[in-house]
């Protein structure tokens, strides 16, 4: 068995039931925040990033993911199993966190590694 699908631990993937497609989503937004290009808001009152995505984005870039109603079963499926956390703010923009922490168990060891990695703050 291959240690990694993409960038995550392909063991995590089989305990918690995530297909490859899953994956590629969760590798999708690891790329797109780690570049920086991302915009995201900061809440004060929580002290914590909410990244802006906007699933028409995703369905141009990964056009392999099917349909727009396809990705957003994806998100619920992904914010069930505590990967991301989404929220809408104005009534129609999306922004998300990632559970990067969960998604990267075995390969770092401390949150400070991941954060560091990745350059985002905690979940």
């Amino acid at each position: 068995m291959r240690n990694f699908i993409f960038e995550f631990p392909q063991f995590i993937a089989v305990d918690y039931g995530l297909k490859v497609e899953d994956l590629l989503l969760l590798s999708y937004f690891y790329k797109f925040f780690e570049a920086g290009r991302a915009d995201y808001k900061f809440d004060p009152e929580t002290r914590e990033r909410w990244w802006f995505i906007c699933y028409s984005k995703i369905k141009k870039d990964l056009p392999i993911l099917g349909s727009i109603s396809k990705i957003r079963r994806m998100f619920r499926k992904l914010e069930a199993m505590y990967y991301i956390k989404t929220r809408l703010y104005n009534g129609r923009n999306i922004h998300i966190k990632v559970n990067w922490k969960k998604c990267f168990r075995g390969k770092y060891e401390t949150d400070s590694e991941v954060i560091s990695q990745l350059n985002v703050e905690r979940f």
